[in-house]
């Protein structure tokens, strides 16, 4: 039964949507299923909880601000060089409740607190770790990819411990993103 609906899935997104490459994240136990279908491993998400004494860090949080509309079209270029999608369309009606990392009038990384996994993307690690920070407020579980070195020592250093690994799987055609500059990510259902 789960294979069929996994097929249908993926019929309605290249015939409906034409998609040419399909991701999602998968457990150790669904990682079969989706290998049987095609998908190939890209990478691993590391997940990490947040110890009781986790604090936050010292970091330049004079930089991070409220996501101004000054600020929308260099968000959507570090989330579309991040995550190598066009994903303007779902992100635009939530930016209002995110904020961004601006130094010297550019936008380094932006965060969305409360938005499914709180997604931080960052072009500089100073960005990246100052949202973290602001991200680490929340309790919820991060998602890092495993390429990010920085994000994830951070997080140790910080409180956190590692539970698991998952996988993050690819259908069809890649395509260029890059994941070590996610130091979280926005959800299983959006990278």
């Amino acid at each position: 039964m789960g294979t069929g609906l996994v097929e249908n899935r993926i019929r309605l997104l290249r015939e409906r949507y034409g998609c040419t490459s399909i991701t999602l994240t998968a457990t150790d136990q669904g990682y079969p299923v989706y290998k049987k279908l095609g998908f190939r491993e890209q990478s691993k998400y590391i997940v990490l909880i947040k110890n009781v004494n986790a604090s936050t860090g010292k970091t330049d949080t004079d930089r991070v601000c409220s996501i101004g509309k000054n600020h929308i079209d260099e968000v959507l270029y570090i989330d579309r060089l991040v995550s190598g999608e066009n994903r303007r369309d779902f992100l635009l009606p939530i930016l209002n409740t995110g904020l961004a990392y601006v130094k010297n009038n550019t936008v380094y990384g932006f965060h969305v607190p409360g938005f499914g996994d709180g997604g931080v993307y960052a072009l500089t690690e100073e960005a990246g770790i100052a949202l973290l920070n602001e991200r680490i407020r929340e309790n919820n579980p991060i998602f890092i990819p495993e390429e990010n070195e920085t994000g994830y020592q951070f997080l140790l250093s910080s409180g956190y411990t590692e539970v698991k690994r998952i996988h993050r799987m690819l259908l069809g055609e890649e395509y260029l993103r890059k994941p070590e500059l996610c130091y979280s990510r926005i959800g299983g259902f959006a990278g």
